[in-house]
């Protein structure tokens, strides 16, 4: 008899969409991207967000991500940040399995939390790089709404991670911008969404492969908060760019560059 993925018709494929081998990416319609790095103490419990990189409503959450379990053990898997509202979850190996369904969605914009994933890092060193999680080669990776239709382009946004050399059993992480566009690669219009951790001016800038700027979308001050901003693609000619946001408070700055590519 041949295998059938019952994981996903049963439980992690709440709008039926998931059909046993069909050839479907899992990339289709979900997209992960990195935001900051938080460092983390050896032997220390910590919180690690999952973050919207776009404006969705929610109503059903399937998720399949590796990790690197010889370095961090799960511990929980909640909604937002409540940890009053566990969500379904199971570790197989080095892969993390997310699920949640719900008549009511959950609206959110660019920078809020979706849910949020509870580790110990059991075995991130000083000696060890960069790690973070990524999406699996999975058909079930989507997100729908109340409706059960699957949304379309969805980004989510996660910190990678690092030793903290400090040892003082925190995490820690360095006041950074969140900076995403959807969709990417686009052809005539895209959304940079942006989440500032202080209020200072704002300046977006794009620029082309040769480091020519070709356009300013932004030099204003803002708030700290969540934003999105977007840019009208028809002046720019095919290719590949970068975008730079750069934001400049009373005692500190920082500056985040993205790859943005246009069909």
């Amino acid at each position: 008899m041949t295998g059938v993925n019952f994981y996903g018709l049963c439980t992690g494929d709440f709008n039926t969409s998931f059909v046993p081998g069909s050839l479907k990416d899992a990339s289709e319609t979900l997209h992960l991207n990195y935001s900051e790095t938080k460092a983390v103490a050896r032997d220390s419990e910590f919180e690690l967000p999952v973050n919207a990189g776009s404006e969705m409503e929610v109503g059903a959450i399937s998720l399949a991500l590796n990790f690197p379990s010889d370095k961090f053990k799960i511990n929980d898997v909640y909604l937002n940040n409540d940890k009053n509202t566990p969500l379904m979850f199971a570790v197989s190996g080095d892969e993390l399995k997310i699920a949640w369904t719900s008549p009511t969605p959950l609206a959110l914009k660019p920078g809020q939390k979706l849910l949020t994933i509870k580790l110990l890092n059991s075995g991130l060193t000083a000696t060890d790089d960069v790690v973070g999680f990524s999406l699996t080669p999975d058909p079930l990776n989507e997100l729908a709404d109340n409706k059960a239709n699957v949304i379309k382009d969805a980004i989510l946004v996660i910190d990678r991670l690092t030793a903290n050399l400090s040892g003082n059993g925190a995490a820690s992480s360095v006041d950074q911008i969140a900076f995403t566009n959807f969709p990417n690669p686009f052809s005539h219009t895209t959304t940079f969404a942006y989440s500032l951790p202080f209020d200072g001016k704002v300046t977006v800038e794009i620029y082309d492969m040769l480091g020519s700027k070709v356009d300013v979308l932004m030099d204003e001050m803002q708030k700290s908060g969540n934003y999105t901003l977007q840019l009208d693609a028809d002046k720019l000619n095919p290719g590949i760019y970068t975008a730079t946001i750069m934001l400049k408070g009373d005692r500190q700055q920082t500056t985040r560059t993205i790859k943005i590519v246009r069909n």
